[in-house]
Formats: C-alpha cells, sequence, structure tokens
C-alpha cells in the first residue's frame, strides 16, 4: 500500500440534531473506501452508518454509534477504532 488518504469534514446543518460528518479512509490502489458517514442519505442506518466500497463488490452499509459529543472527539473515536477496522479489511 504506497497511497493511502484520510478524508475527515464536518457540515454544520442548521435546523438538524446534530451535525453531518464523513471520515473517510481511502486506499486508491485496492479501490477501497470505507469509513462512518452522520447523514441523511440513508436514514434506513440511524443517524450514521458504516460504509464500505470497494469496485468488484456492493456497497456495504450498516449502522454504527451515533457519539454525542464535540466534532472534536467525534474525529478522537472514530480514529481509535480506524485501526481495528482497517485491519479486518486487510488482504
Amino acid at each position: 500500500m504506497e497511497h493511502v488518504r484520510l478524508e475527515v469534514g464536518f457540515d454544520v446543518e442548521v435546523g438538524t440534531d446534530h451535525d453531518f460528518y464523513w471520515i473517510s479512509w481511502i486506499e486508491p490502489e485496492r479501490n477501497l473506501l470505507l469509513g462512518w458517514h452522520q447523514d441523511d442519505d440513508h436514514p434506513e442506518y440511524g443517524n450514521v452508518h458504516f460504509q464500505l466500497s470497494q469496485s468488484d463488490a456492493d456497497t456495504l452499509r450498516e449502522s454504527a454509534e451515533y457519539l454525542d459529543m464535540h466534532p472534536l472527539a467525534v474525529v478522537e473515536a472514530r480514529l481509535d477504532q480506524l485501526p481495528a477496522v482497517v485491519h479486518a479489511r486487510a488482504p
């Protein structure tokens, strides 16, 4: 694995109960994206979902724990979880 990208973003939405965010680990060489999204794109999974996308498979989405914390604390918590998730998906 030569090139990996970590994307972290927040979108403070007025009129919602919580901010939107995405924290994604991206490996272009393996066409892999995995991470957590707190948005309103997939309400069937709740406020937050984990997403795994690979070019040779269907996108996996599942409900994830909602973290009711300051955005910086959310980033810290998700980054703590990231190594185990990435290693579980390693070839």
